[in-house]
């Protein structure tokens, strides 16, 4: 201050009140250091003003202690800068010995200078607004203090010794630095950081903070996670990435993909323009290059790289056992030069795989292939599988009796399958042809002469004659004549056997002095129909008919006879909203039993047929408490006759007691019921 612009006597004093008891305080002048030597004798609180060297120079201090040097420099004129002045200075940064008028000075000036308060002002705008995170791992980007979303961040990223796998990646480089040297091993370039659109740029703290957490991403934005876990931090993720494009490496040995393979020389080409983008084994003309695009020539067994604005230049030479895929190959014939993986092996290059199905025609064969029948089994290869295709289909065709490639059976020489025929065709002339035709031996054997191999010729009052043996015949009837009686049946009788014309091979014999006669039924007759028996292979057929339902059994020494089955048919049951007993069976002398009921529904023209087992739990000296029954092959035409229930019971006791079939129809419904039963007795 200017010790000029007022004038203080020595010992004038003020009173201050200190706690009720008055302290006088001074204000002192002189030309002593007041802090140096003996000081100069005040009480706290006084004042002391120092004349100084120079017209205008002087000091004012203020006394802070009892001790007499216990003073402060607090202001001064001349350019001095007292203590308290001086430290304001040095906490705001100001240039040290200063006037004090001038601005902080900063060590770093990319967003603040001037006054203090202004550069306050630039800090605020440059840190920004909130930021909304995204959330990847537990602590990510939020609405928090900077320091605390730089920490965030930088867990996400993880640590160096996180990158335990560095095959591809460095510790030295940044994030997207390691993830381009991954995708380069992978086969797409990533070009500098430019990872995503608002990567860190010239903006304020919080927007280059969220953009750093929106270029992490999001957990959800982890789709594939066979590797990585969105639990894991960048770098671990990257060195496990790292560790499986390591392995894969190491195992295929696949190298960056090429654009095109082709057999020109390449050596001299030089920009794209013109008979550079021509290649004399693409089907498709010339094509459209761009700076880059890597193509393989085998001349020299060398990849160009194209280069627009001069001479192509030339990749490393490739090592022994190298993979890379291509996504055209000229080398291919013509609609075929889509994608194909190549092996180096050493010397020459060898295509692999073919990548489109569109160029599985050129896919051959082994050169030892042959067709060889069998059944394909997954364990075929595909090429054993087609060997049996190719040798049972050739068999079908044999079979067939036509060409391969034929589509239908050619021409016949009769008339009953018309020429030029497919199978199903002639299947059905056939049939048709035998089921027109008539089934009695007496309409077959007409009069006239059929010769030839195998024919049967059949003169009007003559013997029947078969073609002989040696002339290709198989059968010959020899004996009485053949004649006509009774309205045309025909009646072969007489004392002669029948039998084969020589005794090479002969297979029907019928011998003896059995008559053989027509009856008035018009029907052949073996054996006299009144008396006489008739033995075929030493079985006696009985000579009388026996009642209706039986059957024929042997009684083990040759002699058959009429006996009742052992399936029994009941009457028929015609049933309309009602339950009626089909059929039953004694308990004591059937264990079990099998019903097959048919049930005709004539209204709606369908019929059912259905298979019931049924069984009891009782014996012969007791009765039964329980009957079961399964229903099985519920078989139906035109529909299922849902009104018709089938069900098997008990009644009655003792050696009465029988187990049931009982049918029960709904109403307004008409059934015909018929039921066979076989059962088995105790």
């Amino acid at each position: 201050m200017a010790l000029d612009l007022f004038r203080v006597e020595a010992g004038f004093a003020i009173d201050n009140d200190n706690g009720g008891t008055p302290v006088e305080t001074s204000i002192l002048n002189g030309n002593v250091d007041p802090s140096a030597g003996g000081g100069v004798v005040a009480n706290a609180g006084s004042m002391y003003q120092r004349n100084t060297a120079g017209a205008d120079g002087g000091e004012l201090w203020l006394k802070y202690g009892d001790a007499d040097t216990e003073w402060v420099l607090f202001a001064a004129s001349g350019g001095v800068v007292g203590s308290e002045d001086a430290f304001q200075n040095t906490y705001m940064g100001k240039t040290a010995g200063g006037s004090g008028n001038e601005n902080p000075t900063y060590s770093s000036t990319n967003i603040v200078s001037g006054s203090l308060t202004t550069a306050i002002g630039a800090l605020d705008a440059e840190i920004g607004a909130a930021v909304s995170g995204n959330t990847r791992t537990v602590g990510a980007v939020s609405d928090q203090a900077v320091n605390s979303n730089i920490e965030a961040l930088d867990d996400a990223i993880g640590t160096d010794a996180q990158l335990a796998s560095t095959e591809t990646i460095s510790t030295a480089n940044s994030v997207n630095q390691n993830l381009s040297a991954l995708d380069a091993e992978i086969g797409n370039a990533v070009s500098g950081n430019t990872r995503t659109v608002g990567a860190i740029s010239d903006q304020d703290v919080n927007s280059n903070l969220e953009a750093l957490d929106d270029a992490i991403g999001t957990d959800a934005q982890m789709a594939n996670q066979n590797i990585i876990d969105d639990a894991n931090s960048i770098y671990s993720n990257l060195s496990l990435l790292d560790g499986a494009v390591s392995a894969l490496q190491s195992g295929l040995q696949w190298i960056e993909e090429v654009d095109y393979v082709t057999a020109d020389d390449l050596s001299a080409r030089t920009g794209i323009a013109g008979a550079n983008s021509v290649f004399s084994d693409n089907d498709g003309g010339a094509v459209t290059l761009v700076n880059g695009d890597r193509i393989y020539s085998t001349n020299d067994d060398t990849i160009y790289i194209v280069n627009t604005g001069g001479a192509w230049t030339t990749a490393p030479a490739l090592n022994p056992d190298e993979t890379f895929f291509t996504y055209n190959n000229f080398l291919d014939p013509v609609n075929q030069e889509k994608g194909a993986a190549f092996r180096y092996n050493g010397a020459a290059l060898v295509k692999v795989a073919d990548m489109d199905f569109e160029l599985a025609d050129s896919i051959n064969l082994t050169s030892g292939y042959s067709a060889s029948n069998g059944t394909v089994t997954a364990s075929d290869t595909i090429e054993t599988a087609i060997s049996k295709l190719d040798a049972n289909q050739a068999d079908i065709i044999t079979l067939t009796g036509v060409a391969q490639g034929a589509v239908d059976l050619g021409t016949f020489t009769g008339t009953t399958i018309a020429d030029n025929s497919t199978i199903k065709a002639a299947l059905q002339a056939l049939e048709t042809e035998v089921e027109t035709k008539p089934e009695t031996l007496a309409q077959v054997l007409v009069n006239g002469n059929v010769t030839g191999a195998n024919d049967i010729i059949v003169s009007s009052g003559q013997a029947i004659t078969g073609v002989d043996a040696a002339v290709g015949g198989t059968l010959s009837l020899l004996g009485g004549n053949g004649t006509t009686t009774d309205g045309g049946n025909v009646s072969i009788s007489g004392g002669d056997a029948f039998a084969t014309s020589d005794g090479d091979g002969g297979d029907v014999i019928i011998t003896g002095g059995a008559k053989d006669d027509v009856g008035a039924d018009g029907n052949i007759h073996i054996g006299d129909s009144q008396t006489s028996q008739v033995t075929i292979h030493s079985l006696v057929y009985p000579n009388a008919d026996g009642d209706p339902g039986q059957v024929l059994a042997t009684d083990g020494s040759g002699n058959l006879g009429f006996v009742n089955p052992g399936a029994t048919q009941t009457a028929q049951s015609t049933i309309t909203n009602t339950s009626v007993v089909l059929d039953s069976v004694l308990v004591d002398e059937h264990s079990a039993a099998k019903w097959l009921v048919t049930f005709v529904d004539a209204a709606n023209s369908r019929r059912n047929a259905v298979e019931v087992y049924a069984t009891h739990n009782g014996l012969a000296a007791a009765d039964a408490t329980l009957a079961d029954n399964t229903q099985y092959a519920i078989l139906k035409a035109n529909g299922k006759i849902t009104a018709v229930t089938l069900s098997v019971g008990l009644n009655g006791t003792g050696a009465a007691q029988v187990m049931r079939l009982i049918a029960t129809v709904a109403s307004g419904t008409t059934v015909d019921l018929r039921a066979a039963r076989v059962s088995v007795n105790f």
